[in-house]
């Protein structure tokens, strides 16, 4: 229902219906009346601030070039576009020859006048249709075709980077260093993980992430009788919990007292309602420990599971020079979503895997 509120919002949409609208459509109307106040500013809320905004103060952007025709954007993205300086949209230039030029020249109609003419196919050695059985096939013939261009290329990668990589090293290519963002995803998991269990009611399933997550500050044995607990036993403080932890301290012995403290600060720490926010404090503080955790990878760790420290150790290092800038602007309290950008912003596109590095043809 949040998705097609946002899509309906920045199309236009005003929480109004006829009469004759549908169930499901007056359904919304009444919802949507409901949640007033209680969601956070979506997009559409915040270009419509945005316009709002520019129609006030005096605007730095000299001009704005569109790659595609304004009428194809969304109305609320068209009443911010349509304050400022646009230029019009942007032509590309037709480079190809042959049956490749007649489908660039087509595509452009396509996008300016909507035209769409069938393009007769010329085997005139302009363009290429090549499609592998398997990802590994298809691969192998990249590298191969690559090798024997002899030539500057541009090659654009999806998911399969990585894979395409391996074989232009096999096929005495230089490697590129393409990998797929989540190389080291497991150490990029946890510090959303932990902003997820600050929030009332606890997430359940963030808990059972946490608990059975590969890379985690409470030791291995500690996470397992945990999560035994709550996959039967959902929540924490419960008899059955509070057995599994008289278990936990008593299998420790003289470390009973330092896990228990790390039971208490990493799960049965203090919760907060999303809708008034998390003290920026709070947040910072729990970084930092994560930030201490990723600095000392285990002593028989392998170099993989080092870089795998040293890619979350980065993250929590950006994510709490972020929180403490904010202090020092005067910020007090972060909602659910404001974290989530934050966290979103030091997580970028992760770290590049420094096992697959450039080379040099």
């Amino acid at each position: 229902m949040l998705s097609w509120r946002d899509e309906w919002r920045i199309h236009g949409w005003t929480a109004d219906i006829a009469k004759e609208g549908s169930s499901r459509l007056h359904d919304m109307v009444a919802i949507e009346k409901l949640a007033q106040g209680l969601l956070s500013p979506g997009t559409a809320e915040r270009l419509q601030a945005i316009s709002d905004a520019m129609a006030r103060r005096r605007l730095l952007i000299a001009s704005i070039s569109l790659v595609d025709p304004l009428e194809v954007f969304p109305l609320l993205w068209q009443r911010v576009l349509t304050k400022l300086p646009i230029q019009h949209p942007v032509t590309p230039n037709v480079l190809g020859r042959g049956l490749l030029g007649m489908l660039q020249h087509a595509m452009i109609d396509a996008g300016t006048q909507g035209a769409k003419t069938p393009i007769d196919w010329h085997d005139d050695g302009s363009l290429q249709v090549v499609q592998g059985e398997t990802s590994l096939m298809s691969g192998r013939w990249i590298a191969e075709t690559l090798r024997q261009a002899g030539t500057d290329t541009l090659y654009l990668a999806t998911s399969e980077a990585a894979t395409t990589d391996a074989f232009l090293a096999a096929a005495d290519y230089p490697r590129q260093g393409l990998s797929e963002f989540s190389a080291f995803r497991p150490a990029l998991q946890l510090l959303p993980l932990l902003l997820e269990l600050l929030w009332q009611p606890l997430n359940f399933n963030a808990l059972i992430q946490f608990l059975t997550h590969p890379i985690c500050p409470l030791s291995g044995k500690v996470r397992r009788r945990l999560a035994g607990v709550q996959s039967q036993y959902p929540g924490i403080g419960g008899p059955r919990w509070r057995e599994a932890i008289a278990q936990i301290e008593e299998d420790a012995g003289q470390h009973a007292s330092l896990i228990r403290q790390s039971i208490q600060f990493w799960i049965e720490h203090p919760r907060f309602d999303p809708t008034t926010g998390v003290p920026v404090a709070t947040v910072l503080k729990r970084t930092q420990c994560l930030v201490d955790f990723f600095r000392k990878s285990p002593g028989d760790a392998t170099p993989a599971l080092r870089f795998a420290y040293a890619t979350g150790y980065n993250q929590c290092l950006s994510f709490a020079e972020n929180l403490a800038r904010l202090l020092d602007q005067g910020v007090e309290t972060l909602r659910p979503r404001q974290l989530e950008q934050l966290a979103t912003q030091a997580t970028a596109r992760g770290n590049d895997n420094p096992l697959r590095i450039a080379e040099v043809g």
